[in-house]
């Protein structure tokens, strides 16, 4: 048996090996320098102006060393740098950066210098391959719950929003929850949305979010979708307030309603027939 397990480690072994020479010759075959895949700005919905996260995913695994240095990130505008990066998770593809906070309606442009595959090719500072262009809108929902909930099932209730846009999804419809901390039925959140550029000089780039309330992750608002449309020309300062009802019904507590008259009588009409001037009388 010893003889066994001992072979069988020295293939694990051999295998592993032959698994990192292929790996190292197909890095060596590589001359095609890394670029941007994909970047985002990620926030956490419950703290978002404390944990916002600048995130690259690279269209290959690259080197750490500048990978993760903060000097390998500048922002076009100001020549800042982000804070120090870390894998997220540890793939060699996906940075994310500790960020400041950035502002609203301008467009900001993060330029990725000095990064390097696993072959040694440096992404190629062309402006296109190597820039992660955007602007930030922020919109703060206020949701009047009130009248939903004491027309459904006992507290406690819990609300959310669901959308077509990041950090908004349709699944689960309760990812992104909203808070009623004074207990006054009015639910609230502000979400981040992270948008295009043309260029760092250029203008935004408008965008139309669908999103819809939910209730306790089971129920979403009985009507069409609700339209946003996120344009730095119509909030130029790059934020917005929605106040608005459940399925846009805007009903007040029964006993606050205009009570109707039990009684009503129409009287004669003089003179009659009528002329240039004429009296009605109801009571």
């Amino acid at each position: 048996m010893r003889w066994i397990v001992l072979g069988a480690a020295l293939c694990a072994a051999s295998g592993v090996a032959r698994a990192e020479a292929d790996l190292a010759v197909s890095a060596a075959a590589d001359t095609i320098p890394p670029t941007i895949a994909a970047a985002r700005v990620v926030y956490n919905v419950s703290d978002p102006e404390e944990t916002a996260f600048l995130e690259f995913i690279f269209s290959e695994p690259v080197d750490w060393f500048h990978a993760i240095s903060y000097s390998s990130y500048i922002d076009t505008n100001t020549g800042g740098t982000p804070l120090q990066g870390f894998w997220y998770p540890p793939d060699r593809t996906q940075v994310r950066f500790p960020s400041q906070f950035y502002g609203y309606g301008t467009c900001e442009q993060i330029k990725v210098i000095q990064v390097v595959d696993l072959a040694g090719n440096e992404i190629v500072d062309d402006g296109i391959g190597n820039v992660f262009t955007f602007h930030l809108q922020q919109v703060h929902l206020r949701g009047q719950m009130s009248d939903h909930m004491k027309a459904h099932d006992a507290p406690p209730h819990s609300f959310a929003v669901a959308g077509n846009a990041a950090p908004l999804k349709w699944a689960p419809i309760c990812d992104v929850p909203m808070e009623d901390g004074d207990g006054d039925s009015t639910w609230t959140q502000v979400v981040f949305f992270d948008l295009p550029c043309t260029t760092a000089a250029g203008g935004p780039v408008a965008q139309d979010v669908e999103f819809l309330f939910s209730h306790k992750c089971n129920e979403l608002e009985p009507i069409a979708n609700r339209m946003l449309t996120l344009d730095l020309a119509l909030n130029p300062d790059g934020r917005d307030t929605l106040d608005l009802w459940w399925a846009d019904e805007v009903v007040t507590d029964v006993d606050s309603r205009p009570s109707r008259p039990v009684d009503a009588s129409l009287e004669s009409v003089f003179p009659n027939p009528a002329r240039l001037e004429t009296a009605v009388a109801f009571s």
